[in-house]
């Protein structure tokens, strides 16, 4: 199972308020399995699409 970490923080600057955020995907780099060859024959059950590792995002948003 991949793991997933989230941080988010706010900051007051003046009438400003800003959402500092950072997500962390599949932290640990495991090769999770998100499809699997479905027709019956020697590749059955073969993997076809696996979860890329260390997936990161930063993000801000604003209001005011």
């Amino acid at each position: 199972m991949p793991v997933s970490a989230k941080l988010k923080r706010t900051f007051q600057v003046g009438r400003l308020s800003l959402e500092a955020q950072a997500d962390a995907y599949n932290a640990f780099n495991t090769g999770v399995v998100l499809q699997r060859v479905q027709t019956l024959g020697a590749r059955l059950d073969v993997p076809s699409s696996i979860l890329q590792g260390r997936l990161f995002r930063l993000g801000l948003q604003t209001n005011w």
